[in-house]
């Protein structure tokens, strides 16, 4: 299906994804991989020019080292083996290679391997709730069990199943199973209480720069000075709820599952409500993020506009919160720049209502949330009912 060109390419991928532990620079004895298409060389990535793979190896380095994290069974009590993880940021996968192992956009996986350290595979834990911002992590079945596992490998040597073994041994690969779905769990906040997560955008001083890259479709930067005319409804990041793997024995859980929710219809706008004059209702449905966000200049100050569909009266509260390189949230900011904070809401009339709270007592309709633009951070935004 592929021609020579493409096929070289994802053969120079697989082999990445699939025996980067045994290709790493720094160790005392590694494998050099190359692939030539053709007879012309294509670049096999690794960890100096992949970056979801390089936080993968500094997972690896700090499980190597004494910071890594024995995980165990109980009863009976052993060792399984070591674990730990990083924080990855901005790191989004599109190698089709790596998809066809179980891994795009932002890495949520633990990378297994014994004592041959190749890749047996990539468990996937939950999803971060914010989709620039994920986890990648490496474990390594101990020693002393590393036959054990060999055996519940099926022929192709992709999985650990524990339907292979009896006795202890199944229990060993059963049990880590639960071990790896409870430390994904806490690394990737499923287990935390989280307000509706509407979306995150980069900004800062290279948004100035790069502003036609950040601002999405119909945007123009941080260049513009004038505001802008409102963009046409266009795709955007998905604003629901992460479910994690459901809860079964084996060792292959099913992928994260996603609500897909997209409205882009106009509604009216009650004016009383904007001033705050009703009382609060209660909103009946969350809202939604209706299109990416877009820079403009208001008052001479940077603003991050993002378009919101409300779908009924209610109280609306925004909030903004700067994003830390470990994945969560702060409100404070940088030193030497303002915190992040809501400026008000505007409705397709233009009508300016200043400050985070929006009381709305009429039916679905378009607002655009004003966020103050932080310098050099990544702000989060939310809106809770």
């Amino acid at each position: 299906e592929l021609n020579i060109n493409d096929a070289g390419v994802y053969l120079a991928e697989a082999a990445a994804w699939n025996l980067w532990p045994i290709m790493l620079e720094d160790r005392e004895s590694r494998l050099a991989v190359s692939v030539t298409a053709n007879g012309v060389p294509v670049t096999v990535p690794d960890p100096t020019s992949e970056p979801a793979l390089a936080f993968f190896a500094d997972a690896y380095r700090k499980m190597m080292s004494e910071q890594g994290e024995t995980l165990s069974c109980l009863k009976p009590k052993k060792d399984l083996g070591t674990f730990s993880y990083e924080y990855t940021f901005a790191a989004s996968i599109v190698s089709p290679a790596a998809r066809e192992l179980g891994i795009e956009g932002a890495p949520h996986h633990i990378c297994l391997i014994r004592g041959p350290e190749l890749v047996t595979r990539y468990y996937a834990g939950p999803e971060r709730p914010n989709p620039h911002v994920g986890y990648a992590g490496v474990f390594k079945v101990s020693e002393e069990l590393d036959n054990v596992f060999a055996r519940s490998e099926p022929p192709t040597h992709d999985n650990w199943s524990h339907q292979q073994l009896e006795g202890r041994e199944a229990t060993f690969v059963r049990t880590l199973a639960r071990r790896l779905k409870e430390r994904c769990e806490v690394i990737s906040g499923a287990t935390a209480t989280k307000a509706y997560k509407v979306g995150d955008f980069a900004v800062g001083s290279v948004a100035r720069r790069l502003g036609h890259l950040l601002a999405g479709p119909g945007g123009t930067g941080t260049a513009v000075i004038e505001a802008a005319h409102r963009p046409g409804v266009s795709p955007a990041p998905s604003a629901g709820n992460n479910i994690g793997p459901s809860p079964h024995d084996d060792l292959l859980p099913a992928p994260p599952m996603h609500e897909k929710e997209r409205d882009g219809s106009a509604g009216s706008v009650n004016l009383s409500a904007l001033a705050g004059n009703t009382p609060a209702g209660t909103a009946t449905r969350r809202p939604r993020l209706l299109s990416a966000p877009r820079f403009e200049m208001i008052e001479e100050v940077p603003v991050l506009v993002q378009p919101v569909r409300l779908q009924g009266a209610g109280r609306y509260e925004g909030h903004a919160e700067v994003l830390t390189g470990e994945g969560g949230t702060e409100s404070s900011s940088p030193v030497g720049t303002e915190a992040p904070s809501i400026m008000g809401w505007r409705n397709s009339d233009g009508v300016l209502v200043r400050g985070e709270v929006l009381y709305h007592s009429d039916g679905p309709a378009e607002f655009e949330l004003l966020v103050n633009a932080v310098p050099d951070a990544v702000l989060e935004i939310s809106v809770r009912t």
